[in-house]
């Protein structure tokens, strides 16, 4: 038997089988539309935004300028694993120190740096504090000493604006 007429014979065979599958176009498979239920267990999750943590600093002194001042009480804000900007300004005439405040939540701490000028390669003197998870749902206080640039402060932190320490 010839190829041609082999072809032919097996055509209607074929073509028969594809009958029975499920319905294809020359774009693919015709897909029909997910319900919502389906949808909405399907799509990912967003990951719970972590809570906020509220800090104090206060009662201490910083250096502006060259000079030790006493610094007024600052309020920030810092997220996990995320940077917070910590201004201190002095009780009494002008300055400013800018500090970062970072909290990296697998190690459970807060690190504070000075914001400062420099080559890429200048080490820059930091300080952290530690928290557990029930110490910020608490409230916590923590002596806040960063070396050449804050002394004999105080810092409080929580989850609750509410539960800084005096």
């Amino acid at each position: 038997m010839s190829r041609t007429k082999k072809i032919f014979l097996l055509l209607p065979l074929l073509l028969g089988a594809c009958e029975s599958m499920p319905h294809m176009d020359v774009f693919g498979p015709k897909y029909e539309p997910i319900t919502y239920e389906v949808a909405r267990m399907a799509a990912p999750q967003a990951p719970n935004a972590a809570p906020p943590v509220y800090c104090r600093a206060s009662k201490g002194s910083a250096r502006f300028d060259g000079a030790w001042k006493d610094f007024a009480t600052a309020d920030f804000t810092v997220v996990p694993a995320a940077r917070a900007p910590v201004n201190l300004s002095p009780l009494k005439g002008a300055g400013a120190l800018n500090l970062e405040a970072y909290f990296d939540d697998d190690g459970q701490k807060i690190i504070f740096c000075p914001v400062m000028d420099g080559p890429p390669e200048k080490k820059i003197p930091c300080s952290s504090i530690y928290a557990l998870e029930d110490d910020l749902q608490d409230g916590i206080k923590r002596t806040f000493d960063i070396p050449d640039a804050v002394q004999g402060g105080a810092i409080s932190c929580a989850y609750d604006a509410g539960k800084l320490k005096k």
